[in-house]
């Protein structure tokens, strides 16, 4: 059910569930509405060839500070502090260039490749852990498997010490995986991330290294360093993108694929790739529901009737564009053999996230792994759904309960 809101418009209310119902609903009647999330009017991008054609416009910007309505710079919410870091996905034109040029060599392929040893020593080491796990027992394959695995490889790719990575990382994950949150809260959350984030940037000063935190706060070559802010904002968007999508990623691949026997026996009998299996899930899961935000340079004019003003507010929804039925027969089928696997889980155009690789990287090595050292390994509670996390952002599962060695071993 749609609630229209006093100024005439759908508000999106309820669950992540009930607003994921709510997206395929209005993404039926156009695949560009304009509505409420979060208390904030923006332009909600639901189909996957209209989030590839405004990704791509140069009227479109990601600047909240150059391009961005005021009231939102000073909004305090969960969603608006994500939309008001000053790091590179939030940046525009030359200076997005400028700081992505920066950033992205540690992610190039050639990069990400000589990094398998590394993330492989770490899953089989995390799996070993698992494998205690008595028989019949449950545990929460998120807390032991696809959370500390991506933890690790970004935080040894950015060099953070060993007593800042448990705060640092529980700062980022309670800001980002809730959305109801109060605005006294949301300070708080912001105040705490920061202090963390502040002491890793001092650490870096002080004890530089090979690594990527500390060519953010002593960049190499003589380039410019970053303002203070600047620095903090970025080292927080990398880690924060670095860890949390993969996180989820990791774990619906597990859900998706354990809930599918006949999936399963086809990846055991070489009928299907693990590659298949993360893109199928990265179409059907996209780890993240979106990015706030994007604004309008200037007018917008698409199609006969629709404009989107100068400074509007602008949310391409990558979960939904990524099951968009004009694309995919059956979206919400899991069917890692279907021949198109599109999908937007990691945007598009010149804010394509820098890490797809590495993330594809610890998504495989972790299901490899767990399913060749666990073969037998199963849902705890295999009829229901994992609830998702309370967050219009973050779209991945609260828990996922598995039994590693359960006594009546699955075939």
């Amino acid at each position: 059910m749609i609630t229209i809101g006093h100024h005439g418009y759908p508000v999106l209310t309820g669950t992540p569930e009930n607003i994921r119902d709510q997206l395929d609903f209005l993404r039926t009647q156009r695949p560009l509405v304009k509505a409420e999330a979060d208390g904030i009017l923006t332009w909600l991008v639901l189909s996957y060839d209209m989030v590839q054609v405004l990704a791509i416009d140069p009227r479109v910007s990601r600047d909240l500070r150059q391009h961005g309505p005021e009231d939102l710079r000073t909004t305090t919410s969960p969603t608006a502090a994500l939309a008001q870091i000053n790091d590179v996905s939030n940046t525009y034109g030359e200076a997005h260039r400028i700081e992505r040029a920066r950033l992205s060599p540690p992610f190039t392929h050639r990069r990400v490749h000589a990094m398998e040893d590394a993330v492989q020593k770490i899953a089989d080491r995390l799996t070993a852990q698992l494998a205690t796990a008595a028989p019949g027992e449950t545990v929460d394959l998120r807390q032991k498997i696809a959370r500390p695995l991506p933890a690790e490889v970004i935080c040894d790719l950015l060099g953070v010490p060993g007593h800042l990575r448990r705060p640092l990382l529980d700062a980022i994950d309670t800001l980002v995986n809730a959305t109801e949150r109060t605005s006294d809260e949301v300070a708080c959350d912001l105040a705490r991330l920061h202090a963390h984030v502040d002491e890793l940037r001092a650490h870096k000063l002080a004890h530089p290294a090979d690594d990527l935190s500390t060519a953010v706060v002593r960049p190499p070559d003589g380039q410019p360093a970053l303002p203070a802010e600047a620095q903090r904002d970025t080292l927080f968007g990398v880690i924060g993108a670095g860890f949390e999508t993969t996180v989820n990623l990791i774990t619906a691949a597990f859900f998706h694929l354990l809930r599918t026997p006949a999936c399963r026996s086809a990846l055991r009998a070489g009928r299907l790739s693990y590659d298949d299996v993360v893109e199928e899930t990265l179409r059907i899961q996209a780890p993240l529901a979106q990015l706030p935000f994007r604004y309008a340079v200037e007018d917008i004019r698409l199609g006969a009737t629709t404009v989107i003003k100068k400074g509007d507010v602008i949310s391409f929804m990558y979960a939904a564009a990524s099951r968009d039925p004009a694309l995919h027969a059956d979206p919400d089928e899991f069917r890692p053999h279907r021949a198109n696997k599109s999908h937007m889980a990691f945007g598009h155009g010149v804010h394509h996230c820098p890490g797809a690789s590495l993330a594809r990287l610890e998504t495989r090595t972790a299901l490899r792994i767990v399913l060749t050292a666990l073969p037998d390994i199963t849902l705890a509670h295999p009829g229901q759904t994992p609830k998702l996390i309370p967050s219009t952002v973050i779209n991945g599962f609260q828990t996922l309960p598995v039994i590693p060695r359960p006594t009546s071993p699955q075939h």
